[in-house]
């Protein structure tokens, strides 16, 4: 199965988790709009960054919307899979490839959302 993850390349628990999808014979690569530490071990899945603009993050992420649907198309996947909600679980419903599974890690829910309407 081929699997578009979106998420946080930055993120050790992205990297993981990609990691695990492609030790079990899926074909994975994260597309993301940060980069990976230059440390970060080689191996897992292979990363995609995706070049935003310099935004803050409320725009950043919508805005890179047709960038990330032409890399996804390029990749055609057969599962998307986003990781934290109130960005790239956003991003992946704004692109509008489905099937699509959303991620959450917990503070996305019950940290994030208590910011303001906007993340609520």
């Amino acid at each position: 199965m081929r699997i578009a993850v979106l998420g946080n390349a930055d993120a050790l628990h992205t990297r993981r988790w990609a990691g695990i999808l492609a030790s079990r014979g899926h074909d994975v690569r994260v597309f993301s709009l940060e980069r990976p530490p230059a440390d970060a071990p080689a191996g897992g899945a292979p990363i995609t960054v995706i070049a935003g603009l310099p935004l803050p993050r409320v725009l950043r992420y919508p805005l890179a919307g047709r960038a990330f649907a032409r890399a996804l198309e390029a990749f055609d996947p057969d599962l998307v899979e986003a990781h934290y909600v109130p960005n790239y679980g956003f991003l992946g419903a704004l692109v509008g490839r489905r099937p699509l599974v959303v991620q959450c890690w917990g503070s996305d829910l019950l940290v994030s959302a208590a910011r303001s309407p906007l993340h609520a």
